[in-house]
């Protein structure tokens, strides 16, 4: 038994490729199911498998995020962003604590997004279509919204999301 947070010896380890369009919640859950499956295969062939000391070498601590680191790290300005950034970042806050942007001044939670063609002054809505949702222009490159939230309400496809809110193409967001 090591001294320390996580800093005993390692016995299994495994790389994966990761897809692009992976959230922090599907990838919890998915490295839930691995994690176990390998915790089994471990506890299994002990006996056979050689301790491997971890390397603390640039090793940083994570503290846990505060309300007010929550409420900076959430709050994304499309127009500063480019659209990779846009997406990366709202996959590595969904399901929780949650991206969010601001639409006709009512906060939207923005739940899945994905990186398009597409071009024009940053923050402005360039595309909007009943069947395909809307698309936003980025610092460089577009985004097309996949799934939001309102306040208070179930998260919905961004067809669904222009049911009960009006977007048109030109407005800034």
């Amino acid at each position: 038994m090591d001294k320390g947070m996580d800093t005993g010896a390692v016995y299994l380890r495994e790389y994966y490729d990761l897809p692009t369009d992976i959230t922090t919640g599907k990838l919890h859950d998915w490295m839930a199911e691995e994690g176990a499956k390998h915790l089994l295969t471990v506890v299994r062939d002990l006996e056979h498998l050689e301790a491997i000391p971890q390397v603390s070498e640039g090793e940083t601590y994570a503290s846990k995020w505060s309300r007010e680191d929550i409420n900076i790290i959430r709050e994304l300005n499309i127009a500063e962003m480019t659209a990779n950034e846009f997406c990366q970042r709202v996959r590595g806050l969904s399901p929780w604590p949650s991206a969010q942007m601001s639409l006709k001044g009512e906060t939207v939670k923005v739940l899945m997004a994905e990186p398009v063609e597409g071009s024009g002054d940053a923050g402005t809505v360039l595309h909007v279509d009943k069947a395909d949702g809307f698309v936003i222009a980025a610092k460089e490159g577009a985004v097309r919204m996949i799934t939001l939230q309102r306040a208070g309400k179930k998260a919905v496809s961004a067809p669904d999301f222009l049911n009960g809110f009006a977007v048109e193409v030109g407005e800034s967001v």
